[in-house]
């Protein structure tokens, strides 16, 4: 939550600095990539800071995402194993009811298919709000986007069908983009 709040904050004030302009933002998003990626390369130099990064560790994520993507190239890489598919994976004694990130249990419900489906809808709205980036409505949306995108690389799962205030960060950007 804190990953996806400072991303959407940060393009929402790189949309309102004086002149904003995608290339700005462009430029915004290339540093926050760097940012991470030294900071991941200095959690892999210094494994011992982890433990104060992630206090609880990465909550069993990476070994639920590598189950979930076992499960998914094992049984339906391609058109996945359909939306009424139970995605809970138990290991080390515990259930886990989801796969804790929105792209891939959208790959496991409508396989790469469905996940190219989903990208490119995500990616469509995003151009276009970039196309009308100067109505105050579409930086908005932008900003809502790129919070709804990176909150759901951690956590999330149903996208249709369970609808909530995380829900309206990845819709209500779609529906800016189209209006």
């Amino acid at each position: 939550g804190y990953l996806a709040g400072a991303v959407g904050v940060s393009v929402l004030i790189a949309t309102t600095w004086r002149p904003a302009s995608p290339r700005r933002l462009i430029w915004l998003a290339a540093v926050i990539l760097s940012v991470g990626a030294l900071g991941a390369s200095l959690l892999a130099v210094r494994p011992e800071l982890l433990a104060t990064v992630f206090p609880r560790g990465d909550s069993f994520r990476l070994d639920i995402w590598g189950a979930e993507w076992r499960r998914l190239v094992d049984h339906g890489l391609w058109f996945g194993l359909g939306v009424l598919t139970r995605d809970d994976v138990s290991f080390a004694g515990q259930n886990f009811a989801h796969p804790h990130n929105l792209y891939l249990a959208s790959a496991l419900q409508g396989g790469l298919v469905g996940l190219l489906i989903l990208l490119s809808l995500l990616g469509c709205a995003g151009v276009r709000l970039l196309g009308a980036f100067h109505l105050r409505d579409a930086r908005l949306g932008l900003a809502l986007l790129a919070t709804g995108m990176s909150a759901y690389l951690f956590d999330g799962w149903e996208l249709i069908d369970k609808v909530g205030l995380s829900w309206l960060l990845l819709w209500v950007p779609v529906a800016i983009a189209m209006a």
